[in-house]
């Protein structure tokens, strides 16, 4: 079997998404992104919308092993325990910003 290898990134979007970072106030980059507040972010987004949009979330054995216990003593699947506590997670913290 081939070894594994991922093409580099194009050199124009990468410039492009630097150039795009987010400055501390001296003016530096910073880690930081800024992040838009609840009501700003979420204004035209519907929270009772149909999920139409998916993503990974990589978890080890000790946090895949919780969720499947939580997910069991509730008799809920695992995906919509995951979703329940990181939608009220998201909400609390968009709320703080």
């Amino acid at each position: 079997m081939p070894p594994f290898s991922a093409r580099p990134a194009e050199t124009d979007a990468a410039q492009q998404w630097v150039a795009r970072a987010p400055l501390a106030p001296s003016g530096a980059p910073t880690d930081e992104p800024r992040i838009a507040p609840a009501s700003e972010a979420s204004a035209d987004l519907d929270p009772k919308a149909p999920p139409t949009k998916t993503f990974n979330l990589r978890l080890n054995a000790y946090e895949l092993e919780l969720l499947r216990r939580v997910a069991a003593a509730e008799f809920c699947s695992q995906q919509a325990i995951a979703k329940r506590i990181l939608i009220r997670a998201l909400a609390e913290a968009a709320a703080k910003l």
